[in-house]
C-alpha cells in the first residue's frame, strides 16, 4: 500500500466534519500553510475521526485559520499544473488551483473584513482512506498525490454546497488546502463571507449546516474521484434501482389504463377528490383535511399494486436500495443514515402521484370530451340518443370486454346515458313547474293546492339528481334522500332500498294523494295531476303494487341462493307486467292482476268492517222494532239496501274470478 496504511476494516473511504465559530484574528490561514506538516505521519481511524478538528494549532481567529491552511509543512505545490494554473501559495479556492499573491492578499482582505463585520467562519475537513487514495489512482508511482484532480473536484461540488445552504451570495468566499502531513490525505475547506446573509437566530447568524447537504458534498466529492472500477458496486446497484423503480412506474402506468379491477378503484378514488381548482393539489404531499381520504384510498392502491402485480420488481428494488446502504457505509462510514425506508417512501409518494396525475389527466380530457359530446347529443334530441343507445349496447355484447374498442365504447354509453339522465330531469322539472301554475291559476277553484307543494319537492328532487353526488354537501344528501322516499319512481326504487321503512314512507305519501283525488273526484285541478281518462284507483294501486312486490322480493333476498330463486322468480315476473301495464294500460294480464289486487283489498276492508256490519244490522232490527208501523216501510227497504251492496260486491269477486279462469 506504499506510504499510506489501512487501520481497521471497515474504515471509511471519505470522512467530512465541519464546524463553526466567529474569530477575531488573523493566524488561520497562515496556520494552513506551516511547514512542518509535510512528512506524513501514521495515525489510527479513531484519531483520525478526531484529529481533523482538534488539532491543537488551529488558531481561533480568520486570517490566522488561513495561515494553517496553507502552511508550507502540510502543503506542498503542485508539479502536474500548467503555467497559466500555477500561482504562489498552494491554496485553491473557485477557479484557481493555486493563488496568486495577488489572489492571497485578496482573501486576506475579505477575511479582515468578515472578522469586522463578525461573521461566521465555517471550517471543514474532508479525510480520505489510505486505500481509497490508492484504488482510485489518485497516487501516482512516486507516491505522491494527483492533487489537481482532488481540487477539482472539490471546486466543482462546492457551488451546490453553498447554494443548499443560502451562501451563493457575492459576499461568499471559500478558501481550500490539501494536507498531506497525516496518515490520511484531508482537504481544509474554509467558508465565510464580508458580510453576514444568513439568517439570524438569537441575534446571531444561523451556523450549523443541514446534514443532508453536508452528506451531498461528501457524495459528490467521493463519486467524482472513485473511478469507475473502484465503484463497480455502487454503479450497478445504483442501475438496478433505477431499472426496477422504472419497470415499476411502467408496469402500474399499464394497470392503470388496462386492468379492470384498478380502473374501478380509481373510480372510486376519484369519487372521493375535492373539488381543488389546482390540480396539482392531487398530491402525495398534501396532507389537507379534506384531502385525507383521497391520499389514503391512494396510498391504499399504490400498497396493493406492490404486494401483488409489482411484487417482483420491488423486492429487487428492495434488496438493491439495503445493499446500495451497507456499501455507503464502506465508503462513508458506519454513522450513515438508513436510506432504503426514505427510499421506499419516494417510490410509493411517486407512485402514488402517477394515479392522481392519470386522475388529473383523465377529469382534464374527460372535461373536454363530455363538453364536445354533450353538445352532438344535445342536437340529435332524446328520441335519436335512444335509439344510437341500443344499437351499442347490441355492439358492446359482441366486442371482447377487454379491448380498447369495448372500453371507449362503454365511455360513450355512460356519457350517453348521462346526457339522457339530464335531459329526462329537466323534462321533469318543465313538466313539474307547467302543472304548478296550472294549479296556482285556478286558485280557489280547486281544493287540490297540497299538491303544488308535492310538485315543488319533486322539483327540488329532480336538481338534486341533477347534480354530481361528489358535489352534494351533506344537508343536500339528506334532503334528496327524504325526498325520494317520499316520492321516488316505484320502478326506479331499487330492491336494496325496499325496506319496510322505506315503503311505508312512499305507500303513505300515495295514499294521501288518491285520497285527495277521490274527496274531489270533479275538481278542475285534476287535469294537472293525472293523466284524462286515468282511474286514480288503478293507477295509485298499481304503484301500491309494485312497492308491495319490491318489499317481497327484499325479503327474500334473507333466504338462501336456491330458496331465493325459487321464491323471488314469480314475482319479478309480476313486476314486469306490471311495467309493461304502466306503459299500456290494455294489457289485459295486467288488468287482471290488478282487479285481483282490488279484490283483495276489498275483502279486507270488509274483514276490517264486519263486526261493525253485524252491530249495524242488529241495530236496524232494533230500530225497526221501535219505529212502529209509521216508519216500518221505510226502516226495512234501509237494510234491504244495505245488505244488497254486500251481495253486489260478492257477486262482482265472483265474476272477476271466472273472468280471470277463463283467461
Amino acid at each position: 500500500m506504499g506510504l499510506f496504511t489501512k487501520n481497521g476494516d471497515k474504515s471509511p473511504d471519505i470522512i467530512y466534519t465541519q464546524e463553526f465559530r466567529l474569530a477575531n484574528g488573523a493566524r488561520y490561514l497562515g496556520y494552513t500553510e506551516r511547514s512542518e506538516a509535510l512528512s506524513p505521519e501514521k495515525e489510527n481511524d479513531l484519531q483520525r475521526s478526531e484529529n481533523v478538528q482538534n488539532d491543537p494549532d488551529v488558531p481561533k481567529n480568520y486570517k490566522g485559520y488561513l495561515g494553517y491552511t496553507d502552511r508550507k509543512a502540510a502543503t506542498k505545490m503542485e508539479k502536474d499544473l500548467d503555467d497559466q494554473e500555477k500561482g504562489d501559495y498552494p491554496t485553491f479556492t473557485q477557479g484557481a488551483y493555486e493563488l496568486s499573491e495577488k489572489q492571497h492578499k485578496e482573501l486576506i482582505k475579505n477575511l479582515k473584513e468578515a472578522q469586522k463585520n463578525k461573521s461566521l467562519l465555517w471550517a471543514g475537513v474532508v479525510s480520505f482512506s489510505p486505500e481509497f487514495i490508492e484504488k482510485s489512482g489518485l497516487m501516482y508511482d512516486d507516491g505522491t498525490v494527483n492533487q489537481k484532480a482532488i481540487k477539482t473536484v472539490v471546486m466543482a461540488a462546492m457551488p451546490d454546497y453553498l447554494e443548499a445552504e443560502g451562501l451563493n451570495s457575492p459576499e461568499t468566499f471559500w478558501w481550500g488546502d490539501i494536507h498531506l502531513n497525516t496518515n490520511h490525505v484531508h482537504v481544509h475547506l474554509a467558508i465565510s463571507q464580508k458580510k453576514n446573509t444568513r439568517p439570524l437566530k438569537d441575534g446571531q447568524p444561523k451556523g450549523m449546516f443541514h446534514t443532508k447537504s453536508i452528506r451531498k458534498l461528501k457524495s459528490a466529492i467521493h463519486h467524482q474521484l472513485a473511478n469507475e472500477k473502484s465503484r463497480v458496486r455502487e454503479i450497478a446497484l445504483e442501475k438496478s434501482l433505477d431499472y426496477h423503480k422504472s419497470v415499476m412506474v411502467n408496469m402500474a402506468q399499464r394497470i392503470i389504463n388496462q386492468d379492470q379491477h384498478t380502473q374501478q378503484l380509481l373510480l372510486n378514488l376519484q369519487e372521493t377528490l375535492p373539488k381543488y381548482k389546482d390540480k396539482r393539489r392531487w398530491r402525495a404531499s398534501n396532507h389537507s383535511v379534506d384531502f385525507k381520504e383521497s391520499r389514503d384510498l391512494a396510498f391504499d392502491l399504490v400498497d396493493s399494486l406492490l404486494k401483488h402485480q409489482l411484487f417482483s420488481s420491488y423486492q429487487f428494488y428492495q434488496e438493491s436500495s439495503k445493499e446500495l446502504d451497507s456499501a455507503s457505509r464502506e465508503s462513508y462510514g458506519q454513522h450513515i443514515k438508513d436510506t432504503v425506508q426514505p427510499r421506499d417512501e419516494e417510490l410509493r409518494n411517486r407512485l402514488v402521484n402517477l394515479l392522481f396525475r392519470d386522475l388529473a389527466t383523465a377529469e382534464r380530457k374527460g372535461k373536454l370530451y363530455r363538453k364536445d359530446r354533450l353538445a352532438i347529443m344535445e342536437k340529435q334530441g332524446t328520441d335519436l340518443n335512444k335509439k344510437i343507445m341500443d344499437d351499442e349496447v347490441k355492439l358492446l355484447n359482441e366486442l371482447d370486454a377487454k379491448s380498447s374498442e369495448a372500453k371507449k365504447l362503454r365511455i360513450r354509453l355512460g356519457l350517453r346515458r348521462y346526457y339522457l339522465k339530464l335531459a329526462n330531469l329537466d323534462n321533469r322539472i318543465a313538466d313539474l313547474q307547467e302543472r304548478i301554475d296550472g294549479l296556482k291559476q285556478l286558485d280557489d277553484q280547486t281544493k287540490l293546492t297540497p299538491f303544488i307543494n308535492f310538485f315543488q319537492e319533486q322539483q327540488l328532487m329532480a336538481k338534486l339528481e341533477k347534480i354530481p353526488k361528489k358535489q352534494l354537501s351533506i344537508s343536500d344528501k339528506a334532503t334528496l334522500n327524504r325526498l325520494r322516499a317520499k316520492y321516488q319512481d316505484v320502478q326506479q326504487l331499487p330492491i336494496k332500498l325496499a325496506n319496510p321503512e322505506n315503503i311505508a314512507i312512499r305507500k303513505a305519501q300515495l295514499a294521501q294523494e288518491e285520497q285527495l283525488l277521490k274527496e274531489y273526484p270533479n275538481d278542475p285541478g285534476k287535469e294537472f295531476i293525472i293523466e284524462p281518462d286515468t282511474k286514480v284507483s288503478e293507477q295509485y294501486q298499481t304503484q301500491q303494487m309494485i312497492l308491495d312486490l319490491k318489499q317481497r322480493i327484499h325479503q327474500n333476498n334473507q333466504l338462501s341462493k336456491e330458496e331465493r330463486q325459487k321464491t323471488n322468480g314469480p314475482l319479478f315476473q309480476r313486476l314486469k307486467r306490471l311495467y309493461k301495464y304502466k306503459e299500456n294500460p290494455h294489457d289485459h294480464k295486467a288488468q287482471q292482476m290488478i282487479k285481483k289486487y282490488q279484490r283483495k283489498q276489498r275483502k279486507q276492508t270488509r274483514q276490517h268492517r264486519s263486526p261493525l256490519m253485524s252491530h249495524s244490522v242488529i241495530g236496524s232490527f232494533t230500530k225497526l222494532l221501535a219505529a212502529g208501523k209509521t216508519n216500518h216501510a221505510k226502516a226495512r227497504r234501509a237494510m234491504h239496501e244495505r245488505l244488497d251492496r254486500d251481495d253486489d260486491l260478492e257477486r262482482e269477486d265472483e265474476l272477476e274470478r271466472h273472468e280471470e279462469l277463463r283467461h
